[in-house]
């Protein structure tokens, strides 16, 4: 868990939620010590039931020595017979995992876009597209089961066949009754014995591959860059205002997404003084997001610097850095559990200090209980108070950085304006802030507004000083009717 919560931005974008779902859920419950069926219980029993298989053909022999004549067919029958059932259920279990990861993910989607799927009336076709996952992972399950009866009825015959030669040896040799009446009840258990023993054997070496799995994420997982052993105490002191310092530079960045896509930021550069409010615009695909994306090095730069307090951020620790910074996104993360838990997720500040940043925040909906319920993704509160809450959060944590992601562009105006009062009265002039604007109107008052084309700087400077200059920002604001 540790390792995926580490894994880099990209490797989230190219890998299906289910797949991750059925690695965590499905794979570390096949190697879980606390259920019959998984693999350490699995392991026990086959060996158990071997050694027993064996006491008891070890007995017949001693009971009878002709019997040992039947033996190696009878076991060579036994080798082919597993090895056959091995090699199929191995790869039925793999497959069978595998397409558990397309139904995982499609129930995730679901559950996360409802209102999207009955607004385009799309529930019958995604329905139609689950029933296909789902039958196929019904006919994996079909299979495995149809396997189980074919392996034993085969071994039941080979048991049935180690009982009559025994019984035929004993017939024919000099056997004393005791002797042969407890070889002949052993015998008999080797029809149960034996059918567990490899089925058990084949389940364990099956769920081997959950270990394979959880391996593979456990050592060959990518890293995102300088996330395992990075300290507060690595970091070099920056004077008295201590690191990092709030002014904001970037010095020819470039950052790509994959080597075979064009630059989403390509040389851009540009500084902003501690404190300032820097408003970012542009048109869809311009780079605005990835900007954020490169200061909380979600996107590593491949090439040029990010400068917090001059300071290159790609020589700090993720952990150290992202300490330093807040974001507020344009969809809000919440989670089931309480306010408390929501706004502080860590129980870094007491309850004080919490009910203040929520008071700060002008979240209305606070009564003064801090336990008061908050349902997963927030959906007992509007999406101002989401959002309003997302600010209680940045307001607990004083950050020296502040990244807004359009985060007023899903609201409506009267929460807007509530959203741009909090900004004026506890962030703005206390702290660094990046506003990716949507609404073009929540940075036409910014000390310096960025507007990005093709991934490069189109224009950087004041607010007023762009629009009178009638250039990118001025036609940006004609576009919304602002200008």
């Amino acid at each position: 868990v540790r390792r995926v919560s580490r894994a880099p931005l990209s490797w989230f974008d190219a890998t299906p939620v289910g797949r991750v779902l059925s690695r965590l859920a499905q794979d570390v419950d096949d190697c879980d010590f606390q259920r019959d069926f998984q693999l350490p219980k699995a392991l026990d029993k086959a060996l158990l039931l071997t050694l027993q298989c064996a006491s008891g053909v070890l007995l017949a022999i001693f009971a009878s020595p002709w019997f040992a004549l039947a033996v190696p067919p009878i076991f060579y029958c036994f080798y082919a017979t597993n090895q056959a059932f091995r090699q199929v259920s191995r790869e039925t279990q793999r497959l069978k995992t595998t397409a558990l990861a397309p139904c995982l993910s499609a129930l995730e989607q679901s559950l996360g876009g409802l209102g999207t799927i009955r607004a385009f009336a799309a529930a019958d076709r995604l329905d139609d597209a689950f029933l296909d996952s789902l039958g196929a992972l019904t006919s994996w399950c079909w299979l495995k089961l149809l396997l189980d009866q074919w392996l034993l009825i085969r071994l039941t015959s080979l048991s049935s066949l180690i009982v009559s030669a025994f019984a035929l040896a004993v017939v024919l040799g000099d056997v004393d009754p005791v002797l042969a009446g407890l070889a002949l009840s052993q015998t008999v258990l080797l029809t149960q014995d034996s059918r567990f023993a490899v089925r058990f054997a084949t389940l364990a070496e099956a769920k081997l591959n959950a270990v394979d799995r959880l391996l593979d994420y456990g050592d060959d997982l990518p890293q995102e860059r300088g996330a395992v052993g990075a300290r507060d105490g690595d970091l070099p002191a920056r004077g008295d205002g201590g690191w990092p310092a709030a002014a904001l530079e970037c010095v020819a960045l470039r950052v790509r997404y994959r080597v075979d896509l064009n630059p989403a930021l390509d040389g851009v550069s540009f500084a902003v003084p501690a404190g300032a409010f820097l408003g970012v615009c542009g048109r869809t695909g311009s780079g605005k997001s990835t900007l954020g994306l490169a200061l909380f090095r979600l996107a590593e730069a491949e090439g040029g610097r990010v400068l917090l307090g001059g300071v290159d951020v790609a020589t700090v620790g993720l952990d150290a850095l992202r300490a330093r910074l807040a974001a507020v996104p344009q969809d809000p993360q919440l989670f089931e559990g309480t306010l408390r838990s929501n706004v502080d997720p860590f129980g870094r500040f007491d309850d004080d200090a919490v009910a203040a940043a929520l008071r700060k925040a002008r979240c209305a909906f606070f009564d003064g209980d801090l336990d008061a319920r908050v349902s997963e993704g927030g959906a007992n509160l509007s999406c101002g108070e989401r959002q309003l809450l997302c600010f209680a959060r940045v307001l607990l944590r004083s950050a020296c950085v502040v990244l807004l992601d359009e985060a007023t562009s899903s609201i409506d105006a009267d929460a807007d304006a509530q959203v741009q009062a909090v900004i004026r009265a506890e962030i703005r002039g206390r702290s660094t802030m990046v506003v990716i604007a949507h609404r073009i109107k929540t940075i036409r008052h910014a000390d310096l507004v960025l507007v990005l084309g093709d991934g490069r700087v189109a224009e950087f400077g004041a607010p007023a000083d762009l629009e009178a200059a009638g250039g990118h920002f001025a036609s940006l604001c004609a576009s919304s009717a602002l200008g």
